[in-house]
């Protein structure tokens, strides 16, 4: 497959690297061990939404549900497993892309190219690895791509049946993959328009099992008693997040503004030269609606960008192929290995081994009870004691938006729950703190009890009174 022996070069190393990034390096995410542990509370009979704090729509937990029981409760085994699991998924998904390729993008021959280039982008590297609703609404979304364009391809109402149950099990794990779904619209009238005049009676035939599955879901959600909150969480406070939680922080849009230019030009290169085709069109619009998207909602982490990446890295290896100039194949290849080396260096920098530390620790015994104000660490299996699971912030800015629970205190939780450890350090996760009102001093840590804790290792402080031997440790000075 691969006829360029340097790229072949490149290729090889890219995968030697991301298999040692995987078994020797602790780069974390923590939405990885938030979804352990949401898909350890449905096992354990809770209801998403009703019964505890989430954001996210529910599917990935209930699928990673056997693996959850029957996993031992060693945090490495679990934190390992989850990384091999979505890396399985990730690989599945370049392999849809890569069916994709072959058959409408110009072939074997075309392959290549894509996977050197969607290995330059140095947050795949972790981003593939991480277990989050992404990495199951991925692969289940370029599979409706691919069904999509098997169906403007045959007009075949197969095609478009299955196209549109993939998509709407994507929706169910990750509700706002719709946004990178409905542009699909455009094409789909178009072949409707010029192509099939049969393609209405189709759309209608298709829609019935995804309307029957969105059914279920709704009916799922009302009768559990869990509609005003499942709305108010996925939808209401998805819409203001990140002005609120991430208001210090800038997008990472402008970081990739380079490659995304290439991507748009390599789209337009191909249409000037008569080389695109409905596929290849279709991608680049679903490129630039990805693009707009991202600069509607501020993307604080590089891997919300994933979906850019795939986009540029298909619309430019159809180009890339036809380089035959040597000055300008020996930039390319500088380009990859440099992509190649920041990956290594970033995985380096980022090698968390505090971190997992950290998880050892508080993991160490499903009765380590955590308060997150945080969130750099979890406790996957710690009984549930409140309806808010994950970190202070989150809690704040849900009570601001919803009064939810207008009894919550933070320090009176930690009193009548005795909680061992807390993971503490000052950061301005919201302007909410800084309004000065009375209101929000429930969700401040006060010294009284600030002083029942010492600090341990990192951010974590742990109940003086819980320690097995009354000694000073070496952070306690600082």
């Amino acid at each position: 497959m691969f006829k360029d022996k340097v790229l072949k070069g490149i290729f090889i190393l890219q995968v030697i690297g991301l298999i040692l990034g995987l078994i020797f390096t602790v780069y974390t995410i923590n939405d990885g061990f938030e979804h352990l542990r949401m898909s350890w509370l449905v096992s354990q009979g809770y209801v998403p939404y009703r019964d505890f704090f989430e954001h996210h729509h529910p599917l990935l937990w209930y699928i990673y549900l056997p693996f959850t029981v029957l996993l031992p409760h060693n945090i490495m085994v679990v934190f390992y497993f989850s990384r091999v699991f979505s890396l399985a998924l990730s690989v599945f998904m370049l392999w849809v892309i890569c069916k994709i390729i072959e058959r409408y993008f110009g072939g074997r021959n075309i392959i290549p190219y894509f996977l050197v280039l969607i290995l330059a982008f140095c947050p795949i590297w972790w981003a593939f690895t991480v277990l989050k609703p992404e990495i199951l609404a991925r692969p289940l979304y370029f599979v409706g791509l691919y069904l999509f364009f098997r169906y403007a391809e045959t007009f075949k109402t197969k095609y478009l049946v299955y196209c549109g149950l993939a998509f709407t099990v994507a929706f169910l794990t990750i509700q706002n993959i719709v946004f990178s779904i409905i542009p699909l619209i455009v094409p789909l009238f178009y072949i409707w328009d010029k192509k099939n005049p049969n393609t209405g009676k189709d759309i209608l035939f298709a829609s019935v099992a995804p309307l029957i599955l969105v059914g279920i879901f709704v009916a799922l959600i009302y009768f559990s008693g869990t509609w005003k909150d499942y709305y108010e969480l996925c939808w209401l406070l998805n819409a203001q997040l990140f002005d609120l939680l991430h208001y210090t922080d800038s997008s990472v849009f402008w970081y990739w503004i380079v490659p995304m230019i290439l991507g748009l030009w390599a789209w337009i290169y191909q249409v000037k030269h008569n080389q695109s085709s409905f596929y290849i069109n279709t991608i680049g619009l679903l490129f630039c609606c990805e693009m707009v998207q991202r600069l509607c909602t501020k993307a604080v982490f590089n891997h919300y960008m994933i979906l850019i990446f795939i986009f540029i890295s298909m619309l430019c290896a159809p180009v890339f192929a036809q380089i035959k100039k040597r000055f300008v194949l020996y930039v390319c290849y500088a380009v990859l290995m440099a992509g190649l080396i920041t990956s290594l260096i970033i995985l380096r920098i980022g090698n968390n081994i505090q971190a997992m530390e950290k998880y050892r620790l508080v993991n160490s015994n499903p009765e380590n009870t955590l308060v997150n104000v945080n969130f750099s660490t979890i406790n996957v299996w710690e009984p549930k004691k409140t309806y808010y699971v994950m970190f202070l912030g989150l809690t704040l800015i849900d009570d601001f938006l919803f009064s939810r629970d207008t009894s919550y205190d933070i320090n009176k939780y930690l009193e009548e729950n005795k909680i061992k450890y807390i993971d503490w350090a000052y950061v301005p996760y919201t302007p909410l703190y800084f309004e000065g009102d009375e209101y929000f001093k429930r969700f401040n840590i006060n010294n009284e009890i600030m002083h029942k804790y010492i600090r341990i290792y990192g951010d974590i402080w742990q109940r003086i009174d819980t320690l097995d031997i009354k000694t000073e440790f070496p952070e306690q000075k600082k």
